[in-house]
């Protein structure tokens, strides 16, 4: 003998509606700025990365994300990449690309 399903007023909750992925609206700044450039969501790492170096303005990595960002979304970022090989150390790999892409 089949069993029938509890009537809707058994006090079951329905499952809540779909949302964003977790990963997506949670985690660490720059994992969160690279998934938006790689799903061509410009604008929100553009906001994410003013956000991140909002909070580490100290942070070589912080500008060079946002510049990332920002040249992704047709801003140029030079300004972001000067930032960033100013706060890198003069043997940095990351200084030196964010050097060439200031344009310095």
């Amino acid at each position: 003998m089949a069993t029938k399903p509890p009537p809707a007023s058994s006090g079951a909750t329905p499952a809540p509606p779909p949302t964003a992925a977790p990963e997506e609206e949670s985690g660490p700044l720059p994992t969160r700025i690279q998934k938006a450039l790689e799903n061509g969501q410009v604008q929100k790492a553009v906001q994410l990365a003013q956000q991140y170096t909002n909070q580490a303005p100290g942070s070589a990595t912080a500008w060079y994300l946002r510049g990332a960002a920002e040249q992704a979304a047709g801003r140029g970022g030079k300004a972001s990449f000067r930032k960033c090989a100013e706060l890198s150390g003069p043997d940095s790999p990351q200084g030196a690309e964010c050097r060439a892409l200031a344009g310095m």
